[in-house]
Formats: C-alpha cells, structure tokens, sequence
C-alpha cells in the first residue's frame, strides 16, 4: 500500500492517462507539484546580491530621473502618433540602459523584449478591451493583460508568430468575467454556483440564453475562440478550459473567514487554479502540448499564483479570501513559506529547456531576474508578517531599498499613473 502512495517523478508522467483526458493530466500534475512544494527546502535559496547601501542610493536616484521623465511624458499623451513613438523610443532607450547598467539584464534579454514587441502587443490588447467593453476598468485590463504576456511568452517558446490572436483575446479576457467574478466576496454563493453551471454548459459547446450583458459578453467571448479552433479538431482546448473552470468552481471553497487549514485544502485548490490556468494558455496557444510542456506550465502557473497570493495578502485578509499566506498571517511569521517558494519558483524554471525556441534560455534568465525581486519586493509590503532579521536580510537581496519601493508606489498613486498606463506607453 506504501508504494502505491509514492509520488512518480515528473519526468515519468505519463500524458493523458489513462483515459486520454486533459483532466487526467492535471491531477497528475498537481499530484507532483504538491509533492515537490513539501520537498522544497524553507531555508533561503541562493538569490543575487543586491549591493551596497551606497549603490542602493545611487540606483534609487537614477530611477527617480526615470519616472519623473515617464510621469511628465504620460501627461503630455495623447499627441501626434509621430511625436508619440518619439517618446516611446526615447524612453525606452533610457529604461533599457539604466535596466542594463544598474539591474543586471544584459544586451540578449532586453534585445528579447523589443525583438518580440511583447509591450505593443499589451497596448492592442488594452485597446480592444477597452472596444469590446468600456466599461472595463483599467485594473481588470492590467491583470487581464499579464495573461496575454504570458501566453506570448508561450508563443515565444514554442516557436510560433508571437500575436494577439482571438484566444489569446478572449482566455484572457474571461479573467475579469470570471475569476473576479468568483473572488468577488460581495456576490451571494447561490449566485456564482447558477453562473458556473450556465458557464459550464457554454463551454461544452451548448447554445445558452445569457442572463444578462455579463453572460453575453462571456458567450461572445467563447465563440471567439471557436472561431479559431474547431472543437472536433482540437478537443484538448476544450478540455483544458473545462479544467480550469472545474479549479474556479472549487476555489469558491476558500472564500470562509474562520476555517481551519485542515477543513479545505488550500495549497492543492491554488496549485489547481494556478497551475491549470497557465496550461489553458498553453493549449489556447498551440492546441497541443507535449508532456514535458504542460508539466512546465502547470508549474509555473502554481507558482505564479503563490506570487499573487503573497502580493495580496492583506486584501486576500480583509475579503475572508484563504490562501496559504492569509491563513498564516498574524499567526506565524511567513519567513518559511517565502522561502519555499522561492525555492520552488527555482525549481519550476528549470523546466524551460523541454522548449524548442533558441530564445528560450535568455527568457529563462530574464523571468528569474524580474521574478525574484518582484517577490522580495511583495514580502516587503508586508513587513508585519515576517521576523525583522528575516526582512533586513531579504532586502539585501533587492536592487532598492524597501522604503523608497514603498515611497516610489505612494508617488505614482498620487500622480494616478497606474500599471496599465505604463504598459500602454511602452
């Protein structure tokens, strides 16, 4: 019986087995990445150096001159589309060496970024949401555009034309009409179950009669990537989606205010609906994926969504929302549980070479770099929840201080420059 508990490494997964389902597949890949989160060591990995107070300082000054000049240049927006790509170009060339000279990225990972024009394609994707719905807010659109980033990214790896297709569209604008949709704590249960069942039907071909402008612009949505693949053609497109809204619907399990962390499964729900939602991407991308493929993608997707949780913990506190951050929160000091997925993002990354695509190692290396800080940076917004020497030896890891991270974000808040108006200038 001992053996048949024993966790099978990732590399003897077998695909679609054994009754040849996407379904199958990703209860497999939880299965694993569970395994490999309890393996994770929660001693701190080794992370870069972040340098000296003195060039911490001299950093935070060039970066300043840096925003101050894209916060004055976005208030001069709109203008002339020539005077407009004036801008742009003279501001990227500022962010690609003070990027170069003073975070570490080289020539081949900027290069990577503009070759791609992974910032263009944000922009496009701003705007047809924006057409499609607008009424759409800016924040629904940042998030729904990390999506579309990632699935480029994916297009990247795989060797395929890196663009703004109708799926690449449609999945990541289901983001705002249905996982903010269910997160949304002020939105009875019995109102999201009725929505879930009709959305369920939807995604498994039927015609349905959409209850309102919400529903319709879901339908809409679906159709559009109907139109891109045939669902005989392509049954595991259609399949994965299903998946990711079977995740969904039992992520409604983590909206409880008091439940004990032995009452739901909180780390398999969030490997469910992270890891699923990246290996959408990738069959909405390609409309198959080789088995090493998917694993890479299920795990970057779970711990991405360990990214997210730990960025919003104190939201994630004040809607009754569980992860494996809030339930910890102000009980323990969440020194352990960064650590470990630092470790595991580590581990995840190393996946990247099953792709074909030369570029792939220079992504890998360019995504660590950004990654990291990024999750030391989160850390730092929640500095109650860490032990004091756990957080002053983080920050060393980091190429600011937290203090001016935190002084930078106040300052674009009250210029009212968000997110979403950064990418749309780049």
């Amino acid at each position: 019986m001992l053996e048949n508990m024993v966790v099978k490494p990732v590399a003897v997964i077998q695909p679609f087995s054994p009754d040849g389902s996407v379904a199958w597949q990703a209860q497999e890949l939880l299965q694993y990445f569970t395994y490999l989160w309890w393996e994770c060591s929660s001693t701190q990995p080794t992370l870069p150096y972040g340098g000296t107070p003195q060039e911490k300082k001299e950093r935070e000054s060039q970066l300043k001159h840096l925003t101050d000049g894209l916060v004055q240049q976005l208030k001069r927006l709109p203008g002339a589309p020539a005077e407009q790509q004036a801008l742009r170009q003279e501001m990227m060339a500022t962010g690609s060496d003070f990027a170069r000279r003073q975070l570490g990225f080289t020539a081949a990972q900027i290069d990577l970024i503009r070759k791609y024009g992974f910032f263009d394609i944000a922009a496009e994707f701003a705007r047809q949401a924006q057409k499609f719905d607008p009424a759409i807010s800016d924040e629904d659109i940042y998030q729904a555009s990390r999506n579309v980033m990632t699935m480029n990214f994916i297009q990247m790896l795989l060797k395929l034309p890196v663009a703004l297709t109708p799926s690449v569209f449609a999945y990541s604008m289901l983001y705002p009409y249905t996982d903010n949709y269910l997160d949304d704590p002020k939105i009875a249960r019995d109102t999201k179950l009725s929505f879930n069942q009709r959305f369920r039907r939807r995604l498994l071909g039927e015609v349905i009669r959409p209850v309102n402008a919400h529903e319709k612009a879901i339908c809409d949505l679906v159709a559009m990537i109907e139109g891109e693949f045939d669902r005989s053609a392509y049954p595991q497109v259609y399949e994965s989606l299903l998946v990711i809204h079977a995740a969904q619907v039992r992520s409604l399990r983590l909206l409880h205010q008091a439940t004990s962390p032995y009452e739901v499964d909180v780390l398999g729900i969030t490997f469910a609906k992270g890891g699923t939602s990246v290996l959408a991407d990738g069959y909405l991308v390609a409309g198959s994926l080789t088995q090493p493929q998917a694993e890479f993608l299920f795990g970057y997707g779970a711990f991405t969504q360990l990214m997210d949780d730990l960025e919003d913990i104190h939201n994630d506190r004040r809607d009754g929302q569980m992860t494996i951050f809030s339930q910890n929160a102000g009980r323990w000091p969440l020194d352990a549980l960064t650590n470990r997925t630092l470790q595991l993002g580590h581990k995840v990354f190393d996946g990247m070479a099953c792709f074909p695509s030369a570029d792939s190692l220079t992504l890998q290396e360019f995504l660590v770099r950004c990654i990291d800080p990024l999750l030391i940076a989160s850390a730092g917004e929640s500095a109650s929840d860490y032990t004091p020497a756990y957080l002053a030896q983080l920050e060393t890891h980091l190429p600011f201080h937290y203090a001016y991270l935190r002084k930078l974000r106040q300052k674009l808040a009250r210029q009212k420059i968000s997110m979403l108006d950064i990418v749309s200038f780049w």
